[in-house]
């Protein structure tokens, strides 16, 4: 079976928003790798490694991606078992049994010395184009907004309230808790999705116009899943880490795209409001399409430094030194 993937961080209207934490493991039995290093070292390789280790034994792995447009891994979950890439996490986050591997020690940093400037310069271009991307995206997040205003006056509230009894009762799951992910993303290479990693057995597709804001419909589905001790994953919405897209359980989910041979519910709307207010719902599409177009192209410019970034630290790296470490995390899951 492959693997599930999920984004685990996204760039939003609001800055970059993600949920690591939210992976640890907890209880009897639990292992956690915390990696971290400079860009270029080779984080992502770990992950990797210690997801390929893992399946190679017969465990199922779900790996959550970030959001640069290379969808490098960022986290590798099995069981109690997690790698975290800790450029994500403060320090004093780790906990006290955690394996702590900083790859920077496979550095030669007297190979560096001469870079620093550069390097800098390559860093500051990168902070002020990644501030870029997130005003453009938070422009594109207000269009949107926009039109879900309109379609949350436009919508029958009887028949939305009747959805959501409907699917909070259809909806079911093994006990646990919640995790919040992103099932898309923004990032250099345009909008990636891993949106089949979604389905399940039972999965009904809703079918709603593009600005209607589906957490309305969710929430309290999302809600209903929390008091009876449901486990669940609540997939976030593309420009919002706040706001819910999709629901899922072990067994059910909840989607905004079409898949074929599913269910699909549809919600009705009135539509003298939406005639009376075509022009701003054409206006807020186009000014979307075209700021997040912006937001991408400068994301592309991030990853451009970053990689000149990755280019001088891959030259002073020790490669036999990050195999060691690699090894080092490896046994750390097979003592």
């Amino acid at each position: 079976m492959a693997d599930r993937v999920y984004f685990i961080g996204a760039n939003t209207g609001r800055g970059y928003e993600h949920f690591l934490p939210e992976l640890r493991p907890r209880g009897e039995g639990a292992r956690v790798c915390v990696v971290r290093g400079a860009a270029g070292t080779g984080r992502h390789l770990l992950l990797d490694a210690l997801a390929e280790d893992w399946k190679a034994r017969g465990r199922e792995v779900i790996r959550y991606a970030g959001a640069d447009g290379s969808e490098r891994t960022a986290a590798v979950v099995s069981g109690a078992w997690a790698a975290l890439d800790g450029a994500m996490l403060r320090s004093e986050e780790d906990g006290p049994d955690d394996l702590s591997i900083d790859l920077s020690a496979a550095l030669d940093l007297s190979a560096l010395r001469g870079e620093r400037a550069r390097a800098g310069t390559l860093y500051r271009r990168a902070h002020s184009l990644r501030m870029r991307a997130w005003r453009c995206l938070q422009v594109a997040h207000t269009a949107w907004s926009d039109s879900a205003a309109i379609y949350a006056e436009a919508v029958d509230a009887g028949a939305l309230m009747n959805l959501r009894l409907e699917l909070s009762r259809r909806m079911q799951g093994a006990p646990g808790s919640r995790q919040r992910a992103f099932a898309q993303a923004v990032t250099a290479a345009g909008v990636l999705s891993h949106a089949e990693s979604l389905i399940r057995p039972d999965t009904v597709c809703l079918d709603l116009p593009w600005g209607f804001d589906p957490d309305s419909l969710l929430y309290p589905v999302a809600a209903a899943l929390q008091l009876r001790g449901c486990a669940s994953l609540a997939v976030m919405q593309l420009l919002d880490g706040g706001r819910l897209a999709g629901l899922c359980t072990d067994s059910h989910a909840l989607v905004t795209f079409h898949e074929p041979g599913r269910e699909t519910r549809s919600l009705p709307f009135d539509e003298a409001v939406l005639r009376r207010e075509q022009d701003a719902l054409a206006f807020n599409r186009a000014a979307y399409d075209l700021w997040l177009r912006q937001g991408i192209e400068a994301l592309a410019a991030v990853r451009d430094c970053r990689a000149g970034l990755e280019r001088l630290v891959g030259d002073a790296l020790i490669s036999e030194r990050r195999d060691g470490l690699i090894d080092k995390a490896r046994r750390f899951f097979r003592e």
